[in-house]
C-alpha cells in the first residue's frame, strides 16, 4: 500500500475520499485496504452494514463506496476513534448513509434488534499479557474488550438470515475464531489466504466469510507483492480505492 504523493501521514488519500487517522486506535493499513478491496469478490449485494471496531472509519467508508445505497452503522469502544470516524464520514460523499456510535460491541448487542446483510470487522486479535504502553493500542490489537466468543455470539445474533460476516485475521487467531464461530452455528464458506510476498510459505492474513448456513466452500490464495512490486491482482482490487496512487 502506498500513501499519496504529498506524504502527509495524518491523512490518507483514497480515490474518492480522505481519512484522517491521527487519533483513532486503528489506522489505515494494508489489512483494511485488502479486506475492503476483496469485499465485492465475496459479497454481491447488501443494504444494511455493520462495521465492528471501526477505528478511523476506513472500512465503513469503503463499504459506502462499494455498496451504493447501503446504510452503514459503525461502532467503536474508543471515543477518540468514533470522533475521528464521524468527522471522516461527514467529509465523505456518503455522509447521509454513515452513522458512528461510541459504545462496546457488548452494549450494541444488548440494545440492538436490527439485522444486517453484511457485518465486517478487522478485529483485535492479541491475547498476550504483554501489551503496549498506550491504552489506544491495547484496544486496537488486544481482544480484552471483545473476546472472540463475544464476537461470534454477537455476529450470530445480528446477522440477517442471508447475511454475511467478513473479517481478516492472522492465521493462529483465525483458527481460534473459526472454532468459536462453529460452536455458535456460523459456517465458514470462504477463505482467502493473503500472502505479503509471492515467495512466502505461510499467509500473513486470512480473509474469511461466515454465514448461517453452509454453502460450497471456496479457498484461494492472494499475493500482495511479487519481486518487490505490487501484483496485478492487488492492483485490480485496489484500483477503485487507491487509483493512481499505486
Amino acid at each position: 500500500m502506498v500513501q499519496d504523493k504529498n506524504h502527509n501521514k495524518d491523512i490518507f488519500y483514497f480515490k474518492y475520499f480522505t481519512v484522517s487517522h491521527t487519533r483513532s486506535t486503528m489506522k489505515v493499513g494494508t489489512d483494511s485496504v485488502v479486506l475492503g478491496g476483496l469485499l465485492t469478490q465475496v459479497v454481491k449485494n447488501c443494504t444494511s452494514i455493520l462495521d465492528i471496531g471501526t477505528g478511523c472509519g476506513v472500512l465503513a467508508l469503503i463499504c459506502a463506496q462499494k455498496f451504493s445505497g447501503a446504510k452503514i452503522i459503525a461502532i467503536d469502544v474508543d471515543k477518540d476513534s468514533t470522533d475521528e470516524a464521524t468527522l471522516n464520514f461527514l467529509l465523505s460523499p456518503w455522509a447521509d448513509r454513515l452513522d458512528c456510535y461510541n459504545l462496546s460491541f457488548q452494549r450494541f448487542i444488548a440494545d440492538n434488534t436490527d439485522k444486517y446483510d453484511l457485518i465486517i470487522s478487522n478485529p483485535p486479535f492479541f491475547e498476550s499479557s504483554l501489551k503496549p504502553d498506550m491504552p489506544s493500542r491495547v484496544l486496537a490489537r488486544h481482544n480484552d474488550t471483545m473476546p472472540f466468543i463475544v464476537l461470534a455470539m454477537g455476529v450470530k445474533q445480528l446477522l440477517a438470515d442471508k447475511g454475511c460476516f467478513v473479517c481478516i485475521l492472522p492465521l493462529p487467531a483465525a483458527e481460534k475464531f473459526m472454532s468459536f464461530a462453529k460452536v455458535e452455528g456460523l459456517f465458514c464458506n470462504t477463505i482467502i489466504k493473503v500472502y505479503a510476498r509471492s515467495e512466502d510459505i505461510m499467509p500473513k492474513r486470512l480473509v474469511m466469510t461466515f454465514r448461517h448456513s453452509a454453502e460450497k466452500y471456496k479457498e484461494s490464495d492472494f499475493f500482495i507483492r511479487e519481486n518487490g512490486d505490487y501484483t496485478k491482482e492487488y492492483m485490480e482490487i485496489t484500483s477503485d480505492l487507491l487509483g493512481c496512487q499505486i
